[in-house]
């Protein structure tokens, strides 16, 4: 099938993908999927092509706004800055996974969460978050959704 509109269609097909791996591990535990590993390649095509082609479509909602509609909204970690808006947000979330700027966390070799950060040029961490996995699934999806409608 091919993409009439690529970037609405490639959301789509982002957030079946990760559906399809999800489902397949709740159904088989001992499948050898990887769910943590797709909401990352998730969350990699969510905001890396839209920040390349369309990021003013991105609204720059509150984040106040946004977890009164029900969205996990990380908190930023001590010493740096709270993120005004939804574009913001997604534009540190792009240059942490598009910079490899993350780290994974786990509680005894099981994965909890990833740490992520942005680096202006000259090196310096000017943004970072601790997400729990729920969160991250929660942002993936959530903005997954807001693409299909603003694309």
């Amino acid at each position: 099938m091919v993409y009439e509109n690529l970037l609405r269609d490639f959301t789509q097909r982002t957030l079946k993908n990760l559906e399809l791996i999800e489902n397949q591990k709740l159904d088989d535990p001992d499948a050898e999927v990887y769910e943590v590993t797709q909401l990352i390649n998730s969350l990699l095509g969510l905001v890396v092509l839209p920040q390349e082609a369309q990021f003013k479509k991105i609204p720059t909602t509150p984040l106040a706004n946004l977890v009164r509609q029900g969205w996990a909204i990380p908190q930023t970690v001590v010493n740096h800055p709270k993120t005004p808006n939804l574009r913001k947000l997604i534009y540190y979330l792009r240059n942490a996974v598009a910079h490899f700027n993350i780290k994974f966390t786990t509680d005894d070799y099981v994965l909890t969460g990833v740490k992520m950060w942005n680096k202006t040029r000259s090196g310096k961490v000017d943004w970072a978050v601790d997400l729990s996995l729920v969160e991250l699934r929660d942002i993936v999806k959530q903005f997954g959704a807001l693409l299909q409608q603003v694309l």
